[in-house]
C-alpha cells in the first residue's frame, strides 16, 4: 500500500450564507474550456461566470485527480490561467477557499497530486464533501479510454494518478469495482456487436430492395426499343425531381 499524504490548505474568508451560495450557483451559466497536458502535467483553464464544481469537474476529467465537494462551496468563479502546473493550477482556481489537498507516492517514491477536497469557507466538517463523479463510472470510462491506446504507450500522469487512487483501496473493494468495470466493458461490447449486426442486416435489406427495383424496371424495359426506352428514363427522372421538390416544399 503506499503511502498517502494529506496537506491542509485552508482559508478563511468572510463567511456567506446558504442562501447566498445557492444563488451564485444558479447563476453559473457560462462556458468553462480545459486542456490538460498530461505530459508536462501543464493545466489551461478558461471559465466566465461557470460553476466552481463544473470546472473542478473538468479538471479532473483530464487530470485524473478525484474530487471531494460540499454544494455549500459552490460559487461562480471566473478564470484564465494558461500553461500551469495542475497543482498551481487549483491552487489558483480555489484562491480564497477552503480545501485539502491529497498525495500519494509513486513508483519512483515522489509526490504526486492525486485528490482535492471542497469544503465551505470556515468549515472543518468533511461529511458534506461527495465525490463529484462515482468511483465506478471513472473507472468504467477511464479503462474504456485505455482500450483504444497502444500498450507500449508510456504511462502518462493522469493514468498514474488512477492508479495510484486504485492501489490505495482496499484489496476486496478494487477487486470488485474491476470486477464491476469488466462487466460493463462485456455488455458495451455486446451491445456494440448487436449494433454492428443490425447495420450489417440494414445494409444487406436495402441492397436485395435496390436489387428487386432494377429487376423491375428491367422487366418494364424488355421489348422497348431504344427511342422508348429514352423516354422511359427521361420519365422516371421527372418522377423523381417533382417528388424531391415536393419533400423540400413540405
Amino acid at each position: 500500500m503506499k503511502q498517502v499524504v494529506i496537506i491542509l490548505l485552508m482559508f478563511v474568508v468572510t463567511s456567506v450564507t446558504a442562501e447566498q451560495v445557492r444563488d451564485n450557483a444558479q447563476e453559473a451559466t457560462g462556458n468553462v474550456t480545459v486542456s490538460y497536458d498530461n505530459k508536462a502535467d501543464h493545466l489551461n483553464v478558461v471559465a466566465e461566470r461557470a460553476s466552481l464544481r463544473r470546472v473542478l469537474n473538468k479538471i479532473a476529467q483530464y487530470s485524473g485527480i478525484e474530487v471531494m465537494f460540499d454544494d455549500q462551496a459552490e460559487e461562480t468563479v471566473n478564470i484564465d490561467i494558461q500553461t500551469i502546473s495542475l497543482e498551481d493550477g487549483l491552487k489558483h482556481v480555489l484562491k480564497g477557499g477552503n480545501y485539502l489537498l491529497r498525495y500519494g507516492r509513486n513508483e519512483q517514491n515522489q509526490l504526486l497530486l492525486i485528490g482535492v477536497m471542497v469544503l465551505p469557507v470556515g468549515e472543518n466538517d468533511r461529511s458534506g464533501a461527495r465525490r463529484t463523479v462515482a468511483i465506478s463510472d471513472e473507472a468504467y470510462y477511464r479503462a474504456k479510454s485505455q482500450l483504444s491506446q497502444e500498450a507500449v504507450q508510456k504511462m502518462d500522469s493522469a493514468s498514474e494518478r488512477w492508479q495510484l487512487r486504485l492501489s490505495e483501496m482496499p484489496e476486496k473493494y478494487r477487486t470488485q469495482l474491476l470486477q464491476k468495470v469488466e462487466s460493463r466493458l462485456l455488455q458495451s461490447a455486446t451491445r456494440q456487436q448487436i449494433y454492428v449486426k443490425n447495420m450489417e442486416k440494414e445494409r444487406k435489406a436495402s441492397e436485395q430492395k435496390e436489387m428487386k427495383r432494377q429487376e423491375r424496371r428491367e422487366k418494364r424495359l424488355q421489348g422497348l426499343d431504344a427511342e422508348e426506352r429514352a423516354a422511359f428514363d427521361q420519365g422516371q427522372d421527372e418522377a423523381g425531381e417533382r417528388m424531391r421538390l415536393l419533400l423540400l416544399n413540405q
